[in-house]
């Protein structure tokens, strides 16, 4: 019996488990009403034990006063029903061998009880689950006019470089982020300007999730960030709309809007996000060859258009059901306009020797479409429920590089007669499907979560390298290559949660069969591949009290190598630098541990331990021969890393809250491919961050903001980096009862993010910097009713396939 035939029975299993469990229960219905037969909304439907009231399950009422209990035992049960304003009714289960039955009560008023209650309360700006740590944004009142970035910055554990466009976990590198459990579907700059477009009044809570559970796909070593929305319940129109103007050596336009509007069982929403300008980027690269050393000097402007659009519609066919769709589409399209010079100095005099000019014009545009369609059945009112998800995603992507060398014999004055035109062109089609069902099940001992997911790629991409000379373009075929990659992947996953007293636990399964078959034409070369893995999770929560809590967890990952990796095709930046993939390039594997302890939820100290095993990247080479340096993608070290994190949230003064971050890194490589040189190495680093925020008057309507941080030296495979640091500042203005945000804030005021260093192996040095110094002016207007329920989260099932990209 093959693998495959094993892994269709188990999904025929998992089908027959789920209609077992649905099937095979008690369902008790009816209405709660007054003497005048008034229907009670909102009534509490409590089932207990008849021996000891000890409590079972808990049900509410809908508007209609319509309840239903969904459960796997009626013997020996009471129904207990409470409703403000009328005195409580018990009602023992008198027939229980009927799987369905009606139940009606009527309710009489209780003279003296009070008609409404309010219920106050403080919610803790940081609470530590299982799982995850939420930093609850709506409890914190200086967001009030941020942006979804900013607020991020926040966030424990969470470093952002806007120099190189990274948002990672301390300790574990870039991170992925979702919106409302849906991964987004951009990376570096893309995903910041996304991210400055939301409006930090939208956010609910943001989850650090730095060990997912087995629910998530088993791809990606550092966690995920999941950015959760405000969720409001009244028909009506919502929106905002947003523009904003950000000057750094060029101008950028930003201008965005959402809006939202439910009539009864019908939700319909959409978005928009634009951004006119450009970047000039300033990049050194120093060469060292045995006779000679090549510096060189990017200087570029990049010019910048993404549009981001989202549509889609829920319509609740009934109290239990949901039915919607969801349209997603990116357009980038970029325009690189380069000089690129090159410095040739003879050794050991350090004489110049010669020069070299490249004029480069580098475009990009890709579109990406994403189509979902969702079912939800809600099985009870308890929160078992099944999801099923149906996506179809295709891109198209088109870059080129058109770029002109002229060697010179002294400082670009006088030409050699050394002439070069060179024109690299790719396109590639990416099609992803991919179907996936969840189960969540809680029970009154357990909560279960169940489900499955199949996936099926199919990238192509054709890259062409030639020449222009008198007589036109003339491709280079032993340069140019076509490759086609398929990827299927069929996974189940199980996991189990329990408290019990003080303990919580949960532990989790995924298994994932992964077939993948890849072929180069200008090779002629198939590459064909299969693996099956098991994901175990685990997590153990001790809670002493409120205020001391302890968490360990354990969890297995697997990262896949991007599509692009994986093309060998090679992409010159000039005559003497290109990138190359690899077609037999492997996953690899991660081996998590976290020890957490969670101090009145305002301090938090973590150890961690990290090993990878397999680990892949871009590895430099030199060819002194032919003085051409080129990056090829490699599986080619072990590392572990491991250290401290800590945070602490305090408010030094009534108007001043400050929030500390701090953490201690030890990294450690075992290198397999450089032979020559240093093949190992143990790296310390460290960092430290203050984000404070200041109220400056007593309304909360005019706020202050500095957030400072410093990042040691530190490593990134073979590339050292020197020290950086960044300081922000922001003022904000709310007005207009707060529906109107003015928002001006300066970044990198000390232009500390730079991005200088070292390959400790070529000995090429590096500094760049992305022109991150910037000044923005930010208006935000909120109309409409602020309590319409927002589109309904869910999670597409195709987040892994497409971070790929």
């Amino acid at each position: 019996m093959t693998f495959t035939d094993i892994f269709k029975r188990a999904l025929l299993f998992i089908c027959i488990l789920s209609g077992m469990i649905v099937h095979a229960q008690y369902n008790i219905q009816g209405d709660i009403t007054d003497s005048q037969n008034n229907r009670i909304g909102n009534a509490v439907i409590l089932l207990l034990n008849a021996h000891d009231s000890t409590l079972v399950q808990t049900f509410i009422t809908d508007e209609q006063g319509r309840y239903l209990i969904v459960t796997d035992d009626i013997k020996n049960k009471i129904i207990k029903v409470n409703a403000l304003g009328f005195s409580e009714v018990l009602q023992p289960i008198e027939d229980i061998t009927s799987g369905k039955q009606t139940l009606n009560f009527t309710l009489k008023p209780e003279a003296g009880k009070l008609s409404e209650v309010v219920v106050t309360g403080t919610k803790k700006t940081f609470e530590r689950k299982i799982d995850r740590i939420v930093f609850n944004v709506s409890k914190d009142i200086t967001t009030n006019g941020e942006n979804a970035l900013e607020v991020v910055k926040k966030s424990p554990g969470v470093i952002v470089r806007q120099s190189d466009n990274t948002i990672s976990l301390a300790g574990k590198g870039s991170v992925s982020v979702m919106i409302n459990d849906r991964l987004l579907q951009l990376s570096g700059e893309d995903l910041i300007a996304y991210l400055q477009a939301i409006p930090a009044d939208n956010i609910d809570r943001i989850e650090v999730i730095t060990a997912p559970p087995a629910k998530y796909d088993a791809s990606g070593n550092s966690g995920l960030i999941n950015i959760v929305l405000k969720r409001q319940n009244k028909n009506g129109i919502q929106g905002n709309i947003r523009a904003g103007y950000e000057q750094a050596s060029y101008g950028k336009g930003i201008a965005g809007g959402d809006i939202n509007y439910r009539i009864d069982r019908l939700n319909v929403y959409a978005n928009a996000n634009y951004t006119n300008g450009a970047n000039h980027n300033n990049e050194r690269l120093a060469t060292p060859y045995p006779e000679q050393i090549f510096k060189v000097h990017d200087d570029y402007k990049k010019i910048m258009k993404p549009l981001q659009y989202t549509v889609g519609a829920d319509y609740n066919l009934n109290k239990k059901s949901v039915i919607g769709f969801q349209w997603n589409n990116t357009i980038v399209n970029r325009k690189d306009i380069s000089n690129s010079g090159i410095e040739v100095y003879h050794l050991p005099a350090m004489m110049l020797d010669s020069t070299m000019l490249t004029k480069g014009g580098n475009s990009t545009r890709n579109s990406n479409n994403l189509l979902n369609l969702n079912y939800t059945f809600n099985i009870d009112t308890s929160g078992k429920k099944i999801s099923f998800d149906a996506n179809s995603l295709w891109f198209d992507g088109n870059r080129s590089n058109d770029f002109e060398t002229t060697n010179y014999y002294d400082a670009f004055k006088t030409p050699t007669g050394i002439y070069s035109h060179n024109k690299t062109t790719g396109k590639q089609t990416i099609q992803i499907k991919t179907i996936q069902t969840d189960i969540e099940l809680p029970y009154q001992w357990v909560s279960l979560s169940i489900g499955g997911k199949l996936s099926f790629i199919n990238n192509q991409s054709n890259n062409a390298f030639g020449y222009i000379d008198d007589n036109g373009y003339h491709e280079d075929p032993d340069i140019s290559n076509g490759f086609d990659y398929k990827e299927k992947v069929q996974a189940l996953y199980m996991s189990a949660q329990r408290t019990i007293n003080k303990w919580s636990f949960q532990a989790g399964l995924r298994g994932e069969f992964t077939q993948t078959k890849g072929y180069s034409r200008n090779l002629n070369q198939t590459n064909i591949n299969q693996y099956f893995n098991l994901f175990p999770t685990a997590f153990v929560q001790y809670q002493l009290n409120d205020d001391n809590i302890w968490n360990i967890n354990y969890s297995k990952r697997i990262n896949r190598p991007g599509y692009r990796s994986l093309d060998p095709y090679r992409s010159y930046a000039t005559p003497y630098h290109y990138s190359e993939g690899n077609p037999f390039l492997q996953p690899s594997f991660n081996h998590n541990f976290e020890l957490n302890y969670t101090f009145k939820s305002n301090y938090s100290l973590s150890a961690f331990y990290q090993y990878e095993k397999n680990h892949f990247s871009d590895v430099w080479m030199i060819d002194e021969t032919n003085n051409i340096t080129s990056s090829f993608t490699e599986n080619f070290a072990d590392a572990i890393s491991y250290g401290l994190n800590g945070m602490a949230s305090i408010n030094p003064f009534s108007f001043w809250d400050a929030q500390i971050q701090a953490g201690l890194q030890i990294q450690e490589l075992q290198s397999k491919i450089y032979t020559a040189t240093e093949q190992s190495y143990k790296n310390t680093s460290y960092y430290i961050g203050l984000n404070n925020a200041f109220k400056l008057n007593k309304a909360k309507t005019l706020l202050a903001e500095l957030n400072v941080y410093y990042l040691s030296k530190y490593r990134e495979d073979f590339l050292e980096i020197k020290p950086l640091g960044n300081v922000d500042a922001g003022l904000k203005a709310l007005l207009f009862d707060k529906n109107l945000s003015i928002s001006l804030n300066a970044s990198d005021i000390l232009v500390s993010q730079k991005a200088r260093g070292v390959h400790i192996v070529t000995g090429q040095v590096i500094d760049n910097y992305f022109d991150t110094r910037n000044l923005r002016l930010t208006l935000q207007y909120r109309f409409g009713n602020n309590r319409i329920k927002s589109k309904r989260e869910r999670n597409l099932g195709i987040e892994e396939e497409k971070q790929r990209m």
